[in-house]
């Protein structure tokens, strides 16, 4: 797929697309610092995803307003927390007006942007959410135990 993608690219006499190796997740905050927007596209199918990729969070967390193309968990997630927008499922010319809106729009951009570092910080954040697992734990086990004696 990936040659193809890289040949369609030529074909078009596109310059500015770039298409990188895998890299290690430790690279993508450098990778993602010199992004202006992150793109959710995924493959078309008939029915809604219900899964969230992690890379919506990467997106998050690197301060980066987000555009999905699916409908599902995804685009409810981007849209609820306001770090985002869907673009209609198939639609290319909705996704490239929503692209063009926020290269034309900078200030608004970098403002869902920092509202999306900030919503990933209070909400998704792996070890804020690791000491809320861990308190209901405890909980659970000092009710547990207090039950069985």
């Amino acid at each position: 797929m990936r040659p193809l993608l890289i040949q369609a690219a030529k074909d078009r006499g596109l310059s500015n697309i770039h298409m990188h190796e895998p890299v290690q997740k430790m690279q993508i905050p450098g990778i993602l610092a010199a992004a202006d927007v992150g793109l959710m596209i995924l493959k078309q199918i008939t029915r809604p995803r219900w899964v969230t990729p992690n890379k919506i969070f990467d997106y998050m967390f690197a301060g980066l307003p987000s555009i999905v193309n699916f409908a599902g968990t995804t685009a409810e997630l981007v849209e609820a927390d306001g770090v985002g927008v869907a673009a209609k499922p198939g639609d290319a010319a909705d996704l490239a007006s929503r692209l063009l809106y926020w290269a034309d729009h900078p200030e608004e951009r970098k403002a869902i942007g920092q509202h999306a570092r900030e919503v990933a910080f209070g909400k998704y954040d792996r070890q804020m959410i690791a000491k809320e697992l861990g308190k209901i734990f405890d909980d659970y086990s000092v009710g547990y135990s207090l039950e069985r004696k």
